[in-house]
């Protein structure tokens, strides 16, 4: 009967709905949301269950929290709703980044020193960048909401959560990087990309350059391009420090054979074959000289 009234009479329900909640103060009677059904009668069960989803997110019940979300992420007051579609959407980012930092967090004590297994272990398919991408998918999505997220303490929760896992991850990480005289054998190194990559494709090729285009980034760009020929991702190791200065000019030709960090005129400026270069101007006139028939785009 619920259902039809609903798909028949939408917006008459509402109205009835709404009426009966209120004669009966159902929205102040401190029902327990665990224990609400599915139908989802009334107004107040779904933000009552949006509220105990983020309680279970701030206990770090994140496979409990997925489970209501999946129940009540489609239903009728939130399918009336975009804002409410937008909270639910909001609790289900949350959940899935604190579920992939408790996957991942133990992880890290089995990392070992080789750095080289470090990189293999972050790129590997379902490897440690996944927090990242689904860090930077939640933070882009609370960005564009008209309203604040009401799970906003589970929100807290969980980047300190992701805050705790960079840490241990970058200090661990420096310490097998330095360990091992900053190399990583093996991997492509972000200089190298020109020489091995571009340069023998030969003919004409479009050579994007852009800056922080971290590896999550870029396995989200290819997924974007499934079905292209000949399509693979490879993680490289950037140049240091990983400032735009140096991690552009790195990707020039040149720079596999002579590549290093200087000062120039006050500032840090990456030098290739005594050149110096400090900002864009700079590297597109040394690539100009390099490729003389490139075209910038």
């Amino acid at each position: 009967v619920t259902n039809g009234l609903r798909q028949h009479y939408g917006e008459r329900y509402v109205a009835l709905a709404d009426k009966v909640e209120q004669d009966l103060g159902l929205a102040q009677a401190n029902l327990e949301a665990r224990h609400l059904g599915t139908i989802d009668t009334f107004r107040f069960e779904e933000k009552s269950l949006l509220l105990y989803t983020s309680s279970l997110i701030c206990a770090k019940q994140y496979g409990d929290a997925l489970a209501v979300i999946a129940d009540r992420i489609r239903s009728f007051w939130v399918d009336r709703d975009v804002a409410r579609q937008a909270q639910w959407e909001a609790a289900r980012l949350i959940a899935e980044l604190g579920s992939e930092i408790d996957r991942l967090r133990p992880e890290l004590s089995k990392s070992g020193d080789d750095p080289e297994k470090w990189v293999k272990t972050y790129s590997t398919d379902k490897g440690w960048f996944r927090a990242d991408e689904l860090h930077r998918r939640l933070e882009t999505w609370i960005a564009k909401m008209d309203d604040d997220p009401e799970s906003e303490q589970a929100l807290n929760v969980v980047r300190q959560e992701h805050e705790e896992l960079l840490k241990k991850m970058a200090s661990r990480f420096a310490k097998v990087l330095s360990e091992s005289g900053w190399t990583v054998p093996n991997v492509l190194h972000q200089t190298m990309i020109y020489p091995e990559i571009v340069k023998p494709m030969g003919g004409r090729v479009a050579y994007f350059l852009v800056d922080a285009m971290r590896y999550d980034m870029g396995i989200e760009l290819s997924q974007q391009l499934e079905g292209m020929q000949d399509l693979s991702v490879r993680p490289a190791i950037a140049a240091l420090p990983t400032i735009t200065t140096v991690g552009m000019a790195a990707l020039l030709p040149g720079a596999s054979s002579s590549f290093s960090v200087v000062e120039s005129n006050g500032k840090l400026s990456a030098l290739i074959e005594n050149t110096p270069m400090t900002n864009l101007n700079d590297r597109m006139k040394f690539l100009k000289v390099k490729v003389p028939d490139f075209i910038d785009l």
